[in-house]
């Protein structure tokens, strides 16, 4: 074999090996390996590769889980007097709780221990595992919150994954949409996926975080335990491990 042969060699596998990083089994192994996930949104996770392929799946998912629960064991948790909810396609286990005035939007899964503070806005197709916190104003469409995921305060999700404990600080704001309304692409140690999705936001791997007022923008992800500063616009793939978001990688927004 050439030289020029095995660089070449040597750099597909290097792509390879970066690409991997964004697959489920990665992103998520601390959730998967953990008793709190239920063994529905395990499944989901894991029958697919990458995160927007479980976005694909969880409307339809979402409707089949809630079928399965009798209509009239369907909201058993605590939903506060001034709480609307919409549809009949909402479950709230008990042990979960809704606050005053905020407003739920069938389809919708709140697991036992999720709390949905005051004026929060969920709009169709969400799903909280056990412990995700959905605070005061913020709104949240299309998006998957696994265990003890937070999204406390004023925040903005729109077609999201929250790993296993991703906490977004006040005022973040998961875009999902690019402004020439073109399908997302990512784009990671020199290879290109695309994930064929007009709207995609932002996917936080495990133990990830993004501090107050950072605006991520369509198709960010968030590597397990990386950060982002606050009052950051952050773009392509935060790596692991990182505060700042990686700049070189910016391709999955408009610039």
């Amino acid at each position: 074999m050439t030289p020029h042969a095995t660089d070449k060699t040597s750099q597909r596998k290097s792509i390879t090996q970066d690409i991997r990083l964004l697959e489920n089994r990665i992103l998520f192994a601390r959730c998967l390996q953990d008793s709190k996930i239920s063994h529905q949104a395990r499944e989901l996770i894991t029958s697919v590769r990458y995160p927007w392929h479980v976005l694909n799946l969880l409307n339809q998912k979402l409707k089949e889980l809630i079928a399965a629960i009798p209509a009239s064991r369907r909201i058993a948790g605590d939903v506060a007097a001034r709480a609307v909810v919409h549809g009949d396609e909402v479950v709230v286990e008990a042990g979960a709780r809704v606050e005053d005035f905020a407003v739920i939007h069938s389809p919708a899964y709140l697991a036992a221990g999720v709390v949905v503070r005051s004026a929060a806005y969920l709009r169709s197709g969400v799903w909280a595992e056990s412990g995700a916190l959905i605070g005061h104003s913020t709104e949240i469409k299309a998006s998957l919150l696994l265990p003890e995921a937070k999204a406390a305060h004023q925040c903005y999700v729109g077609d999201c994954i929250l790993g296993q404990g991703v906490n977004l600080g006040a005022g973040s704001k998961a875009a999902n949409l690019r402004f020439d309304k073109a399908p997302i692409r990512i784009s990671y140690g020199g290879a290109h996926l695309s994930t064929e999705r007009r709207k995609l936001g932002t996917i936080f791997g495990d133990d990830a975080q993004s501090g107050c007022n950072v605006v991520n923008n369509p198709g960010t992800i968030f590597l397990p335990c990386s950060k982002a500063l606050p009052c950051k616009s952050v773009s392509g793939v935060v790596s692991k491990g990182a505060r700042f978001p990686a700049l070189e990688n910016h391709s999955s927004s408009v610039s």
